[in-house]
């Protein structure tokens, strides 16, 4: 968005996540398989969505596992036109600029014109400006266009997101839509009470989130009449096909723990457009979609409570990137430090449209800078990443930073450059798997990102090529680098090959057979009950799992399996993955340890204003200084002393006047932030604390959270019906409620993931005791479950169903096929419900359910389809069963054209190209060539083949006759003819040149040049041209049919005459003769 206003961004260390959730209750996982869940109906018994083309370019399933391409200022058709380009360039998502409708008073179409200041000769920031959340603007298109785009989109698996931007509207007040002004009840209603007031101190949350940023009045985000209107805004972009959003200046508006502007009751923006609450009685159509915000660092930004809600945009790590990319230096400690609290939770980039436009920062590095550091965000494991696409014709190592300056154009091609798109497919590909960062040789001009054991990408910052022998995680073997061919070598852990001057190596062997395993957190250790972790299967079959706890079973490339559930503190669980690739068995392990709970995170409860845990090598006594201004602050250095609470952890409360400070720790020799750096900064109120490098709000604990659970029965028939119910209270806002079954051979199962509803209804699919779970998050992060024991009991006899077809096997076209289905066993009445599937993955609903067991279905297109019937009985039993069919087209009759080139005549011993095309019939043809002359004799030129072509020369004049015999498969057999007169070949074309006078003439006498022509075809064309006694060339006259020619000598010597002849047929002939001029 347009900032006129710059303000410092401070660095934040990383720190890791456990940290932020701890303080408001153990964080519940994504457990158990999402396999064989005997829950209801399958989702495949309504009609499907076509199955995803991302495979067929490489894309990642998941948007933050691949690439973001930030298509900035594209229109919506522009994208829609490039969308193959950019599918093939590797980025699994496309980001646009905003979509909503913004003031047209200038509507140059220009990025920026020359007034820079009010953008009144065309600029690229009115779309920031909005002035009514409905789909369109002058600068990008209309809705359709957008819907347009989206479907585009989804032929190539193409993930779509959406700049939003709620925090403020157009200043120009008279622009803002009146539907929006009646939807949220008036003007004075669409603002915060503080909205018009400019932010002066960018540290101070109720400023930041309530207060004008560069002359934008903020919105009253949190008036429910403008939530819900917004909502549909967000619903609608979803319904045309949007797959995420990007909200714009996300840190100017409050999390529930930030000050409330009076207009205000609750902070509650963010659960409401997630998903977590409804405005209104409007809801978010799809709370999954891929959010993130520009949660620029820095300023007492709370990142930890905006992770709950969303990924971040990782702003200090572009810094640094763009810092060490000029500076020449990769080196790995500063490359691998994300700088922020919440590093799982990142939307990365090496420059954003801010960082290029507004203060132009970045506009200055060079393509090839930006392609050598977008590897190393692409090649890592965790953050999303995001290329921001510049303007086509820009140079902003010159200053042109705008190039063409057209606004709805394609930015220029470096998103297509080889490296960019190599290292796109590389994350892709590499999807889950584990990195290691290394410097070889500790040269930090080159790093390495080893991913798993299968791939590496290497960048070289040198200015010449590196033959390297590196350490690496890879797996002995020959790998070819993506980028230039090159072949390189693993051996006993060593990776050897050359690497070009200034260049990215991508080194991994595509569509290579692999299985793998990852945690979802990014760690292999965790301190919860359970862990969920990601299990892969690259181009293998019959992928299966064990682990260590007992478990096993079969599973699909990304399953998610939860381990720890059967371990104590202190065990290590090991899982093992294997599948059958072509050349036989491919496997892989990996270890997970349960540990204890951070101790030391009891102590840190928010009762104290400021925490700090010993950093390792510090003395015991540890200082706070705190200060307001150069003459306030809490005493002479070193400050105050800490009082020790345990465990290596230290609290401080400062003085009750001190509203808002900056804060720094010390032991009298070490301290932090280093010195000359500015201090923590501390509003009275919250509670901080500086653990492993981050400087993070602490919330305070609430109550335990306690749960009800009951089911409507407490002995279940199989594919029976049972309600569950679950009630909390308790902990800190709203709950989302997650169901879990576990049965007596330890198997483990997620009947549904969280959700608002507390209830949710089972289909128990198999007789046993089992215990149903309930786990219940509080809006604070809390977590508790609860148990239910459940005994199923099997069903009288189980329901079983037959399906036959008539006709059976094959059907045609357009043909009608009966359907018959008959059921047994269960309960009661049956009803029946017909479904098809084909080859492609499409599944379609021929017809709901109803007591007839009869269907008709006439085939739409040919192929290999599968039938299904779904059959319940009176209690709600459930069964499928599939019947295969081929599907053909109907046989059109065998048919066949004969072309020959040339055509009509032919000469004799010239070549003759003879092609036969064929359709109808039944599978392949093959074609034989025959002839007959005008004397009946008849010539086989080439018996049966698949080739529909053959040559053919003449060996004799007349008139022949050509013939194609063709047959199809099914021994279909038809015959066409083409006649074709053969001629002589013609003479040799000839020419002969005189002269009049013939041998001596004088210069400026009249001399009659005479050409004639022989042989050949048709007519005659002659050239006259001379060569001069001083070697000069003329052409005397251009081609025309007459032979003769008058020329008047002018240089004295020895002078060449020539004839150029053409005939008819473009055939060729020179001759020449010599004369000699005197004077």
């Amino acid at each position: 968005m347009k900032k006129r206003t710059t303000y410092l961004l401070k660095r934040l260390a990383a720190a890791c996540l456990a940290f932020g959730v701890a303080f408001t209750g153990m964080p519940a996982s994504s457990l158990y398989p999402i396999t064989q869940v005997q829950a209801a109906e399958t989702a495949s018994e309504s009609t499907l969505a076509t199955a995803s083309q991302a495979a067929k370019y490489g894309l990642a399933d998941d948007i933050q596992d691949g690439a973001i391409l930030h298509a900035w200022c594209w229109s919506f058709n522009t994208i829609k036109e490039n969308m193959k380009d950019i599918a093939a360039a590797g980025f699994t998502t496309v980001q646009t600029s905003p979509a909503n409708e913004c003031k047209d008073t200038y509507s140059n179409m220009k990025l920026m014109g020359n007034d820079e200041v009010n953008g009144t000769d065309g600029c690229w920031w009115w779309q920031y400006q909005p002035t009514d959340w409905k789909i369109g603007n002058y600068q990008l298109g209309t809705r359709d266009d957008f819907k347009a785009m989206c479907a585009e989109a989804d032929k190539y698996g193409i993930k779509v997101i959406v700049d939003v931007i709620p925090n403020h509207t157009t200043p120009d007040l008279a622009k803002v839509s009146d539907n929006l002004y009646n939807a949220v009840g008036g003007k004075d209603n669409l603002y915060h009470a503080n909205g018009f007031k400019e932010i002066t101190q960018w540290g101070n949350r109720y400023e930041c989130t309530t207060g004008q940023m560069g002359g934008l009045p903020d919105v009253n985000t949190e008036n429910p009449d403008f939530q819900a209107y917004f909502l549909k805004y967000l619903n609608d972009l979803i319904a045309c096909g949007a797959d995420g959003f990007r909200y714009d200046t996300a840190k100017h508006i409050g999390v529930p723990s930030d000050p409330l502007d009076k207009k205000s009751t609750r902070n509650n923006f963010w659960p409401v457009v997630t998903g977590e609450e409804s405005a209104n009685g409007v809801t978010l159509s799809d709370k999954n979609v891929f959010t993130y915000g520009e949660v620029l660092q820095g300023d007492n930004v709370p990142e930890s409570e905006y992770a709950k809600y969303m990924r971040m945009t990782a702003s200090s790590y572009g810094e640094s990137l763009r810092g060490a990319v000029t500076g020449n230096s990769f080196d790995v400690d500063t490359i691998s430090n994300w700088r922020h609290a919440s590093p799982g939770r990142l939307v990365t980039w090496v420059e954003s449209h801010d960082t290029y436009c507004n203060a132009g920062v970045s506009s200055r590095m060079t393509d090839e800078q930006l392609r050598l550091a977008w590897a190393v965000i692409a090649a890592r494991k965790d953050g999303t990443p995001l290329f921001y696409s510049r303007p086509d014709g820009s140079n902003g190592a010159s200053g042109n930073r705008w190039g063409n300056n057209v606004l709805g154009a394609k930015g220029n091609n470096e998103f297509k450059s080889t490296e960019v798109r190599e290292v796109n497919l590389f994350r892709n590909a590499m999807a889950g798997k584990s990195e290691y960062l290394r410097n070889p040789g500790k040269d930090s001009q080159i790093l390495q990102i080893d991913r798993g054991t299968e791939g590496t990408v290497i960048i070289n910052l040198k200015e010449e090529s590196v033959n390297i022998n590196s350490d690496t995680k890879m797996n002995d073997g020959t790998y070819k680098d993506q980028v230039s061919g090159r072949t390189f070598t693993v051996s006993n852990g060593k990776i050897s090959g050359t690497l070009d001057k200034r260049k990215v190596a991508v080194i991994y062997n595509k569509d290579q057979e692999s299985v793998g395993i990852s945690s979802t957190t990014g760690s292999n250790s965790f301190s919860t009950d359970t862990l969920d972790v990601k299990l892969s299967a690259k181009n293998v079959q019959n992928a299966t799992y064990t682990t260590s706890e007992g478990a096993s079973g079969s599973y699909t490339d990304g399953e998610i399996i939860a381990v720890g559930a059967k371990s104590q503190i202190g065990d290590t669980i090991t899982v093992t993955v294997k599948g059958t690739g072509t050349k036989g068995e491919v496997t892989d392990s990996a270890e997970f340890k349960k540990t204890e709970k951070d101790p030391y995170l009891k102590y840190i409860d928010g009762s104290y204003d400021v925490y700090i845990k010993k950093p390792d090598g510090w003395g015991d006594k540890i200082n706070c200084y705190a200060y307001v201004d150069k003459d306030t602050n809490n005493g002479k250095w070193p400050g105050v002393e800490m009082k020790y609470l345990g465990e290596g952890v230290y609290a401080y409360n400062l003085p009750d006047d001190f509203k808002t400070a900056s804060v720094i720790f010390n032991d009298g020799v070490s301290q932090y932030p280093a010195a000359q750096q500015v201090g923590l900064e501390f509003t009275k109120g919250q509670s901080m604390a500086y653990i492993n490098g981050s400087w993070t709000k602490v919330e305070k604990k609430a109550d335990d959270i306690k749960i009800t659970f009951s089911a409507d029965t407490v002995s279940a028939k199989v594919g029976s019906e049972v309600k569950l119910t679950a009630q909390a209270s308790g902990g800190s806002g709203n709950y989302t409620y997650k169901f879990i079954i576990s049965d007596n051979s330890g198997n483990w199962y997620k009947i549904r993931d969280y959700a608002r509803s507390n209830t949710c209804t089972w289909r128990p699919g198999a007789a046993g005791n089992k215990t149903l779970y309930v786990d219940v998050k509080d809006s604070a992060g809390a977590y508790q479950r609860a148990a239910l024991p459940i005994e199923v009991k099997k069903v009288n006899e189980k329901l079983s169903v037959k399906l036959a077809v008539s006709p059976s096997g094959t059907a045609k076209v357009g043909s009608e096929v009966k359907l018959t289905a008959q059921a047994s066993g269960g309960s009661g009445n049956y009803t029946y419900k017909f479904i098809l599937s084909d080859n492609n993955g499409n599944w379609y609903k021929i017809r709901d359910y109803a007591r007839s067991n009869t269907c008709t279905w006439r085939p739409g297109a040919a192929g290999s389809k599968t039938l299904y019937v779904d059959v319940k009985d009176s209690e709600g039993a459930y069964q499928r069963v599939e019947l295969p069919i081929q599907v053909t087209k109907q046989t059109e009759k065998l048919s066949v054209k004969l072309a020959a080139s040339p055509s009509g005549t032919a000469k004799v011993g010239s070549e003759v190209k003879l092609t036969a095309q064929a359709s109808g019939g039944s599978g392949n043809y093959t074609y034989k060539f025959i002839l007959s002359d005008n004397n009946g004799n008849w010539y086989k030129i080439r018996d049966y083949a698949k080739s529909n072509t053959c040559t053919w020369r003449p060996g004799a004049v007349g008139n022949k006759t050509l013939y194609v015999d063709v047959k199809d498969s099914a021994g279909a057999y038809q015959r066409v003819e083409l006649p074709i007169q053969v001629t002589k070949q013609a003479e040799k074309l000839s020419v002969k040149l005189t002269a009049s006078p013939s041998k001596t003439v004088k210069v400026g006498s009249e001399v009659k040049l005479t050409a004639q022509a022989t042989g050949g075809s048709g007519s005659y064309l002659f050239d006259f041209l001379v060569c001069s006694p001083d070697n000069n060339w003329y052409r005397l006259r251009d081609y025309e049919k007459t032979g003769t020619y008058l020329w008047v000598p002018k240089t004295v010597g020895n002078t060449m005459l020539y004839v150029d002849a053409v005939d008819s047929e473009g055939n060729y002939r020179r001759e020449s003769l010599s004369i000699l001029v005197t004077k």
